[in-house]
């Protein structure tokens, strides 16, 4: 990234500096007003992700789907992360409509419930 709009008026002026995202060092070329812009951004989006929880979904008897390339029934709990109860359930009934049996909170999976899923814990998102 660099920052366009100052490169004409200052000239000389602007920095390289490195942001750190996941896994990965992003160079971020700009002015010191524009590079502190796009920290705070960074630095906002990043607190937002670190807000996500986890919310657990189950499915009855019948119920079996394909969900980004897996496949969920039974036999496994399904993981949405979200940033609250209702979103979590606005996904569940997004990608499953009313064919879904139960929602979960992290406070009641424990390794007890888990051990009546035997296919486990599937990320959805």
């Amino acid at each position: 990234m660099s920052c366009e709009a100052c490169d004409l008026k200052n000239e000389g002026q602007e920095g390289i500096a490195y942001y750190r995202w996941k896994n990965a060092n992003i160079a971020v070329m700009g002015c010191d007003v524009h590079l502190r812009e796009v920290f705070d951004a960074l630095n906002g989006v990043q607190a937002e992700r670190r807000k996500m929880q986890n919310f657990y979904i189950t499915f009855g008897q019948i119920h079996t789907h394909s969900h980004n390339g897996k496949t969920l029934d039974k036999d496994c709990v399904g993981v949405i992360r979200a940033t609250s109860e209702d979103e979590g359930r606005k996904l569940a009934f997004e990608w499953f409509g009313k064919k879904w049996s139960m929602f979960y909170t992290e406070a009641k999976v424990d390794e007890k419930f888990l051990s009546f899923f035997p296919r486990g814990l599937i990320k959805l998102n």
